[in-house]
């Protein structure tokens, strides 16, 4: 992991991130708030990372960016601990998840809670002027459709039992992951361009004395839909790369058992593409029974497919240290180890 170089280059942004987190942690009482904590402690950010870069490939402010960065983070945390609570996970990042430590009435208000707080940190964008509050109204009702969905997602999954067929696997992913991260990156592009607001009227008047034709509404469209496709394709990406981690990954990193989403028999990438017709329950026997039959390296070669058609939507932006810093995510995306 050490390779990518946007690990270290966005460590500013990083901190920003956990700084206004912290300040979204209830005083009391005590064991909700260290149950909010424990739900917002550590983590990579990718998510708020992939906002902040959005916003900024188009021409944005960073200041603009980082609450939008803190509010996706936040929504994630929240949508983590509701996971764990369905999917009855006792570990999450290498300790006891939040309703194995806390109880499950602390996990359904601590979700709730941090999902609340997203929303206050989106409301600080309006509040800071830092858009105006027509695009807020537009970027609230994209935030609700994306929340909406991986509810739709998460339903998907658990109502269904064990492998499901790729195409139903895809649809599923594709509103969880997929939707989080084309969310990310489609309002970090949305909120990118109205923070350079002021800077598209003075390029307009100039347009317009000159008598030239407008072609600034068209570019601003073929960067929102890019970089909205960009993170659906990266989200798609990422999820495979998580099943694939969830049989080949170290314990230790991965910070709970491999091979769990396969035993307790959840649709993934790895069980879609192999040709199991039940799990073994020896985790030796069903890893040679996915060797021999190079379902590994069918997963990640479709992730990989899915990484490179989110590099191809970035084509056509500008040329720029956070283009590029995009494009790298993709290839982490795809080849990380945890």
């Amino acid at each position: 992991m050490s390779t990518y170089s946007f690990l270290t280059k966005s460590q500013d942004i990083v901190d920003e991130i956990d700084r206004g987190l912290l300040k979204y942690i209830p005083k009391e009482p005590p064991e909700f708030e260290k149950a909010c904590e424990t739900a917002l402690t550590g983590g990579k950010h990718l998510r708020g990372i992939v906002g902040v870069y959005s916003c900024l490939a188009v021409g944005g402010k960073i200041e603009t960016a980082l609450p939008f960065a803190v509010s996706i983070e936040l929504a994630h945390s929240s949508s983590l601990v509701a996971d764990d609570f369905i999917d009855k996970d006792e570990l999450r990042r290498g300790r006891p998840s939040i309703h194995t430590e806390f109880g499950r009435d602390i996990a359904i208000l601590t979700s709730s809670y941090l999902l609340g707080c997203s929303y206050e940190s989106f409301y600080d964008l309006v509040k800071k002027r830092l858009i105006p509050p027509g695009v807020f109204f537009n970027i609230i009702g994209m935030a609700h459709k994306s929340v909406m969905s991986a509810c739709i997602g998460e339903a998907m999954d658990i109502t269904s039992n064990g492998a499901i067929g790729l195409e139903d696997y895809l649809r599923t992913v594709g509103r969880k992951t997929g939707e989080a991260f084309r969310a990310a990156s489609e309002i970090g592009a949305v909120i990118g361009e109205a923070s350079k607001r002021s800077i598209v009227r003075t390029k307009i008047r100039q347009l317009v004395d000159k008598k030239r034709p407008n072609l600034l509404g068209e570019n601003k469209k073929n960067n929102t839909m890019a970089l909205s496709d960009y993170g659906q394709y990266l989200g798609l990406s990422f999820q495979i790369r998580d099943d694939i981690l969830d049989v080949i990954g170290s314990e230790d990193l991965l910070g709970k058992p491999v091979y769990s989403d396969m035993i307790m028999g959840r649709s993934s990438a790895v069980l879609e593409l192999s040709i199991l017709e039940h799990i073994p329950r020896e985790i030796s026997g069903l890893k040679n029974i996915l060797e021999e039959s190079k379902t590994i390296e069918y997963a990640q070669d479709m992730a990989m497919g899915y990484a490179n058609k989110a590099k191809s939507c970035l084509k056509n932006l500008d040329d720029s240290e956070y283009r590029s810093m995009l494009m790298e995510i993709a290839d982490f995306a795809v080849n990380r180890e945890l």
